[in-house]
């Protein structure tokens, strides 16, 4: 059976300097396995960055003359410490981690290639995992399965339900931080040209 990885929680103080602290001696702590991605993101998901640092310092965990960068989340792989991307999450976000949201957001944009695109292009990095295959295979063929209508497009993104969680978290937090506010980009500016146009008619 393939171990899973073991992820810590810590403190960054500078460049590759990571210290995990115990985590579960915070009042905000409720029996989370802080070994776990999944589990890390629903104990930091209940609070903000400020609360949890006062929490820490109250109980005498971090000193409040530590010079701390960030809090992230770790894990080790062949002898080195890696940082996952996007680091802890805070104050709910854990809610939109799921399948629904990438769901959602391409059946919401199947019709803007250029965006599909980009999702594509994200998932490339995951070439060989079956369930991101399967969902990879439907951007590949926009075409046919917009031909085909949208229940088989929603049949096909059900691959999404078996997407690991890792994964999923990266790819929901990419769509959350970088294509939702270019979107929103693309249709203020588009908005604003309509305005222009009808100012000038």
């Amino acid at each position: 059976m393939k171990k899973g990885k073991i992820y810590r929680l810590a403190i960054k103080r500078g460049n590759k300097d990571y210290v995990p602290l115990e985590w579960n001696l915070s009042s905000l702590y409720n029996g989370e396995d802080l070994t776990s991605l999944e589990e890390i993101d629903t104990f930091t998901s209940k609070t903000s960055v400020p609360e949890l640092f006062t929490d820490m310092m109250d109980k005498g965990v971090i000193d409040p003359d530590d010079k701390i960068q960030d809090i992230s989340i770790i894990f080790f792989e062949k002898g080195n410490v890696r940082e996952i991307p996007h680091g802890p999450i805070f104050d709910g976000v854990k809610e939109i981690i799921v399948p629904n949201t990438l769901k959602e957001f391409i059946s919401s944009n199947i019709n803007n290639k250029q965006l599909m695109n980009k999702i594509y292009n994200f998932l490339n990095k995951y070439q060989g995992k079956e369930a991101i295959d399967k969902v990879r295979l439907i951007l590949h063929n926009l075409d046919l399965f917009i031909t085909k209508g949208e229940k088989y497009i929603k049949v096909a993104l059900e691959a999404a339900n078996d997407i690991e969680y890792e994964e999923l978290r990266n790819i929901v937090l990419y769509i959350e931080n970088t294509l939702k506010p270019e979107l929103a980009e693309e249709q203020s500016q588009k908005k604003t040209y309509k305005n222009k146009e009808q100012r000038a008619a």
